[in-house]
Parts: structure tokens; C-alpha cells; sequence
């Protein structure tokens, strides 16, 4: 795969010369603190999988489609998904770049292969949510999680182009967003480990667009359950069927609706009830749910329902300080006399959340 190495391409202007060991070397030379020195090692990491002789990547998935899982990316793939970003974009060699993204996922090892594939020259800062903050330099191009978005509100005319990805974007910064003079594109991605990343593109500053529109040589269908059915023949040999509803438009755009399921997407990071659920399980002994509410800053934030009062659980609190660390921590518990129950006995998670608003 080093052949596959544009010659152009290069991390905080240090040139990959086919010496990986001296090219960690010398990036690892340029930062200080610890942290910064593990990401370099993330980031080494990968580099040393995308040249090896094995045609295959293994990423892990978030659990955007489900329970998190291990999936084997050929390297082919990926190189077609880099390729369809730099030609919508029009993100050629020598582009100016930044990755501010865990490697460890799709997003952010997608923009390592985007950089290795067609030459650009990328800076790294660590994934935080002040990672936008700049000291002057102009970047063509940026991907982010809404968080990071949010944050680097006052340095985004830095980034001529802005990806977000890894949640929804507030409704009230879209509102902000169109009464600013941010010299910025931005636009949110939908897509998946499965697909190398994004298969489509919706349009959020400065023409705001509600419809996601596929990328090259994508199409799109729906299911029965008006799920959404990706046909990406480059990326995915099958059709890939999601477990998002959408509006389907026509067969390359679509308005999003909701999940089918109930993961919830707190800040970018993916959280499965089922966990939260059974580590409370030890606590709580009528009805209890985990679900998603909406929330300005992260998009939404995970919350309990319980079935009972507040003083049945006078110990709740410092329970979950000490079972869940802060990411996921439910953010905040409701108490409801009597749950709505459906007709096969089962909790009304519809009618409950009705009764919570």
C-alpha cells in the first residue's frame, strides 16, 4: 500500500518518506504534553494498518446502526470514499487540513486516508471541544462532531469548508448561523462505518437545506418500515439497510425523521440504554426506562424515567455518580406516578414521553 501514499501528503508539515519510525519521530517531536503524544501514537498506528499487505482495515463502529461491532473495511473501499470527498468538495493535493477527530472510529481515520490518498497537507490537534480554536492559519477543509461546532463558533471563518458529523446540530445555533457573517460552507454528513464514512451531504450554512443528498454513484430506497436502503455498489457490494426513517424524496435525497431504535446520540457519542438500564437494575425495583431527550447543546441527552416517587430512591444520585462516569450519567431523572402500558403490557415509551413534556 505504500505506493498508495500521495507524495503531496503530510501531517503538521512533516513528509511521509516511507520511514514510518523516523516520521513518528519527528511528529511526536513537535508536541509536549502526553495526550498529544498518545494521539500521535493513535494516528501512527493507523498509518502502519493502511500500509501493511493486509487489503483490509479493521474499524469499530460506534453503534449508530446498533450494538457496537468490529467491521472489516477493504482498503479499496476507503480510497473510493476519500476520492468521492475530495471530488465534491473539489479538495485536491496540496488542500490545507485538519483533523481533530478520535482515530479510533470511521470519521477520523477517513481523514487520514482522505489526506494519504489525495495529498493533503493536514495539521492534527487534539480531539477536544476547543479544537476549532485558531491562531490565524486558513484550512480548507475540517471535519467535526456538533460540540467542536458549537465551541469554535468565533474562529469557524478559519475553515473554508466544515464537515459535522456524529449528531444533529441544534436547532437555535442554526438559527445563530443564519444571522452571522461566518464565511464558512458547513455541512452535515449522514453515513457509517459500513460506507467509509459519508454517502450523503446536507447543506447547513449558508444556504440551509432540511434534504440530504447522495454523493457519487450513491442511491437511495426505503424498506418497508420507511427505513432508509443505501445503494453505494463502490463501497458496499449489497444494499445496506439502515435503521434510520426518512422522507424519501427521490432516489439520491431524503429528509431524515428519527431512529427506528432508541440509541441515543448524546454529544457524538453513541449510548445504548440497555447498559444504563441494567446497571440501575441493582437499585431500582418498579418500572424504570433510559431514553433520549432533546438537548440544545449535545442534541440529545440521556435521561431516566422512573415508575414511583422521589423519595423511593433517596440514594439514586449518589448511585450514579459512582456507577456511570459523566458521559453516561443519565442527565436528569423524572418520576411518573403510573406508566402508559401498551396492550400487551409493555411500557408506552411514545405516551410516557408525551406525559414527561
Amino acid at each position: 500500500m505504500n505506493n498508495l501514499i500521495h507524495p503531496r501528503f503530510s501531517l503538521c508539515g512533516i513528509k511521509y518518506d516511507n520511514d514510518l519510525v523516523l516520521f513518528k519521530e519527528k511528529l511526536t517531536s513537535l508536541f509536549k504534553t502526553n495526550e498529544e503524544k498518545n494521539y500521535v501514537d493513535d494516528i501512527c498506528d493507523f498509518i502502519s494498518q493502511w500500509i501493511d499487505d493486509n487489503p483490509h482495515i479493521l474499524c469499530h463502529s460506534s453503534g449508530s446502526t446498533g450494538v457496537p461491532k468490529d467491521i472489516l473495511l477493504p482498503k479499496t473501499t476507503m480510497i473510493n470514499s476519500a476520492r468521492k470527498t475530495g471530488e465534491f468538495y473539489g479538495l485536491g493535493e496540496g488542500s490545507k487540513t485538519l483533523l481533530c477527530l478520535p482515530v479510533q472510529y470511521i470519521a477520523g481515520r477517513m481523514m487520514i486516508v482522505r489526506a494519504m490518498t489525495l495529498g493533503w497537507e493536514m495539521d492534527i490537534k487534539l480531539p477536544d471541544a476547543l479544537s476549532l480554536e485558531n491562531s490565524g492559519k486558513i484550512y480548507d477543509f475540517v471535519a467535526v462532531v456538533p460540540l467542536q461546532l458549537y465551541k469554535g463558533i468565533k474562529c469557524l471563518s478559519f475553515y473554508k469548508t466544515i464537515l459535522v458529523g456524529g449528531g444533529a446540530v441544534s436547532l437555535s445555533f442554526i438559527e445563530e448561523l443564519a444571522t452571522s457573517d461566518i464565511k464558512s460552507s458547513i455541512y452535515i454528513s449522514y453515513g457509517m462505518t459500513e460506507t467509509a464514512s459519508h454517502v450523503a451531504i446536507r447543506e447547513l450554512y449558508p444556504h440551509h437545506s432540511n434534504y440530504y443528498t447522495a454523493v457519487k454513484n450513491v442511491s437511495f430506497s426505503t424498506n418497508d418500515d420507511d427505513c432508509l436502503v443505501i445503494n453505494a455498489p463502490d463501497l458496499n457490494p449489497l444494499p445496506l439497510t439502515t435503521n434510520d426513517v426518512v422522507k424519501l424524496i427521490d432516489s439520491h435525497n431524503f429528509e431524515w425523521i428519527g431512529r427506528r431504535d432508541y440509541v441515543i446520540n448524546s454529544g457524538g457519542i453513541k449510548i445504548h440504554p440497555e447498559e444504563s438500564e441494567k446497571i440501575l437494575s441493582s437499585i431500582i425495583t418498579s418500572r424504570y426506562i433510559i431514553c433520549g431527550e432533546k438537548d440544545e447543546t449535545l442534541g440529545e441527552r440521556q435521561i431516566l424515567i422512573i415508575e414511583g416517587e422521589r423519595d423511593d430512591y433517596p440514594t439514586l444520585d449518589d448511585f450514579m455518580d459512582s456507577h456511570f462516569d459523566r458521559i453516561h450519567r443519565p442527565k436528569k431523572t423524572y418520576y411518573i406516578k403510573s406508566f402508559p402500558l401498551t396492550a400487551t403490557g409493555k411500557i408506552n415509551r411514545i405516551e410516557l414521553l408525551k406525559m414527561i413534556k
